[in-house]
């Protein structure tokens, strides 16, 4: 059986630019939505904003549901949503274009409460300082075993005088806080 995730359809949003499963969990990129609370039918037309957004879907007896809608600093060019992550009960959301294309990633964790559930927000994981326009956070993915670790990528990081090389970092889980774990690899 197929079925369509339901979302509210937003014009240029690109709904679906990144998704990852992760058992009874979706989590579905937009990162050009326009800040829902923004006026008029076509936001995006509107305001050109490009916050982005991430659409939390769970299933219950075989039926899939938004649980929630998560956004990042809701400022613009963002791109919040351009990559996710995701597993166990952790998410990792990517904002390449936060704070003038410094980038960033979010860190949330999945939280069952009341029959429902909730993402709450536990990190950001900053860009590493000497590597601004990186393209910090146009990659990201996490894992919990056997500990919590989350790599984002940077493309356009310069290594060793090298424009563009590209390199990753490494942030673990130490102590109830996320850390940069070492120096790039690449």
């Amino acid at each position: 059986r197929v079925s369509t995730l339901d979302a509210e359809p937003s014009y240029g949003s690109r709904f679906g630019h990144a998704v990852v499963i992760d058992g009874d969990t979706i989590l579905v990129g937009a990162p050009q939505q326009a800040d829902p609370t923004s006026a008029g039918p076509f936001p995006l037309l509107e305001s050109s904003t490009h916050e982005g957004a991430v659409s939390a879907y769970t299933r219950r007896g075989g039926v899939w549901s938004r649980a929630q809608v998560l956004t990042g600093e809701r400022a613009a060019f963002d791109q919040f949503g351009s990559a996710v992550g995701a597993a166990s009960a952790t998410v990792i959301v990517a904002a390449p274009g936060t704070r003038g294309r410094l980038g960033c990633a979010h860190v949330y964790e999945i939280v069952s409460e009341d029959g429902g559930v909730t993402a709450e927000k536990r990190a950001r994981l900053g860009t590493p300082p000497g590597h601004e326009s990186s393209g910090f956070g146009a990659a990201v993915a996490v894992a919990t075993q056997p500990s919590g670790v989350a790599v984002v990528g940077a493309p356009k990081a310069e290594v060793a005088g090298v424009k563009g090389a590209g390199a990753v970092w490494l942030h673990g889980l130490r102590d109830g806080t996320w850390v940069r774990l070492s120096t790039p690899l690449n």
